[in-house]
């Protein structure tokens, strides 16, 4: 789907209410706390394969063919009002030789050659391209719940100091009949 049909999806009305487009930024931190040493070399890395094959079992693989298997997603961040940055896992195995991995997320447009970019039209809907999306939070329980107590304690020292106000003459009384009545 083209980032163009998400964000309308993104809307109150949408399937993907509750969620947003994930920046470059915190799709790169995504790829750092999995693990991935090497992340925008541009290169394989022996090192790289664990951690981002681990990633992709997760994320699912957006393409996969006789060469590598690959994770395409579409990012919010964007260098201008047609376009958004794209972030990529990537895994190859050649016979005989150990797999290797690559990751890429950057906010700078990078050639990869062959004409492939980091960049995507956000009318374009590529097959092999999903998007990076992340749930909006939500205000957190505790602090909605700390609101209520305190709100419930205000309640009942009002009404307190209300009744207090109404029965304190009463109060008054009855100590000074029981008093009296022992003196005598």
């Amino acid at each position: 789907m083209s980032y163009d049909t998400v964000t309308a999806q993104l809307g109150s009305s949408g399937t993907l209410v509750g969620f947003r487009y994930a920046t470059v930024s915190e799709v790169y931190k995504l790829f750092q706390d999995a693990g991935i040493p090497d992340i925008n070399t541009l290169t394989y890395t022996v090192d790289n394969y664990q951690p981002v094959n681990q990633l992709m079992g997760l994320l699912g693989a957006t393409e996969s063919s006789q060469g590598p298997s690959r994770t395409i997603g579409i990012t919010g961040t964007s260098p201008n009002a047609n376009q958004h940055f794209l972030a990529a896992l990537a895994w190859n195995k050649i016979f005989g030789t150990p797999p290797t991995a690559s990751a890429f997320a950057s906010g700078n447009v990078t050639d990869f050659g062959g004409g492939f970019q980091n960049v995507i039209n956000n009318d374009v809907a590529a097959q092999n391209t999903g998007s990076f999306l992340v749930r909006i939070p939500e205000p957190p329980t505790l602090t909605l719940t700390l609101i209520s107590m305190a709100l419930v304690g205000f309640m009942r020292a009002r009404v307190g100091r209300n009744r207090r106000s109404r029965i304190a003459p009463d109060v008054n009384h009855r100590l000074t009949v029981r008093c009296s009545a022992r003196a005598r």
